[in-house]
C-alpha cells in the first residue's frame, strides 16, 4: 500500500484494484481538509485512521454550505462508481465551489484563489 493514510481511498486501504475514482477520494479528503482545518478521517493511530476510511465514516460540520456538503458527500462514497466521476461534473463544481473558498480563504487557500482569479478573470 502507498499513500497518507488520511488521503486515500477505502478499496487503495483494502488493497483491491483501483483507478481514477482513488483520485475523486484524495480529492474529496483534501477539500475537507481545506474546509475544515483537519483532514476527515483523522485519529491518533494509522490503524484507527484506516478503519475510518474503509468504513468512509467522516461528519460533515454544520457551518460548511449545502454545496460543499453536498460536494464532499459525491466525493467520498465508499463505492467508487458512486462518486462524482472526474470528467463532466467535477470539474464544473470545482468551479463554481472555488468562490466560495476564496471567500473564506486564509493563508494556504491564497494560492489557489491566485490560480482561479488568473485563469478565470
Amino acid at each position: 500500500m502507498c499513500g497518507t493514510p488520511n488521503y486515500i481511498s477505502p478499496e487503495i486501504a483494502m488493497r483491491s484494484a483501483h483507478g481514477l475514482e482513488a483520485d475523486v477520494w484524495s480529492l474529496g479528503c483534501m477539500l475537507y481538509t481545506f474546509l475544515v482545518g483537519r483532514p476527515p478521517f483523522d485519529t491518533d493511530a494509522v490503524k484507527s485512521t484506516l478503519n475510518r476510511v474503509i468504513s468512509a465514516e467522516y461528519r460533515l460540520p454544520s457551518h460548511l454550505s449545502p454545496e460543499a456538503k453536498d460536494l464532499i458527500q459525491g466525493l467520498l462514497c465508499k463505492n467508487p462508481k458512486d462518486r462524482i466521476p472526474l470528467i463532466g461534473r467535477l470539474i464544473p463544481l470545482i468551479g463554481r465551489l472555488i468562490p466560495l473558498i476564496c471567500r473564506r480563504a486564509q493563508h494556504g487557500l491564497n494560492l489557489m484563489c491566485m490560480f482561479y482569479k488568473e485563469y478565470h478573470s
